[in-house]
């Protein structure tokens, strides 16, 4: 069974983790490159995405596409509840922890792999505004729970 190590994106919001997931935070750039780090047997799930109305309800699921495909492992496109995560400089940041439904990918290795992969997605809001992910993950890392990052670039 794998666990699942969770990432928020600011502007967008973080799934309701559960008790082993790790979240972390990418900015809301429009394009950036991010760095997973997972240990063996762990997925990754970056957001959910979704728009939010000022009065923290949900404008809708933001729309999310795979843009290129990891060579090693499998990139899915799913629905998922989450809590809002804005960033603390996000007018909206006001929202945070509130629940909402919103599109996840989520990255799965395939058994027994250790190395790196790459995958790209984007994701399309309602008001028309895109972000493009290019996402390096790097599997069996060896490394414990509080030394996995996801770090924009």
């Amino acid at each position: 069974m794998l666990k699942s190590v969770m990432f928020a994106a600011l502007g967008a919001f973080a799934a309701l983790a559960p008790a082993h997931a790790e979240e972390f935070l990418l900015s809301g750039a429009a394009e950036e490159v991010v760095q997973v780090h997972l240990g063996n047997g762990e997925e990754a799930i970056i957001g959910p995405f979704a728009s939010v109305s000022k009065a923290c309800g949900s404008l809708g699921s933001a729309k999310a596409q795979i843009l290129r495909q990891p060579q090693h492992g499998s990139v899915a496109v799913a629905r998922q509840r989450g809590a809002i995560a804005f960033g603390d400089d996000n007018p909206l940041a006001r929202c945070n922890d509130k629940p909402i439904v919103g599109a996840v990918v989520r990255y799965t290795p395939p058994d027994g792999f250790v190395g790196t992969d790459i995958f790209a997605f984007r994701v399309v809001f309602r008001n028309g505004e895109t972000r493009t992910k290019w996402v390096n993950v790097e599997v069996g890392c060896g490394c414990s729970a509080r030394q996995r990052t996801a770090t924009a670039l």
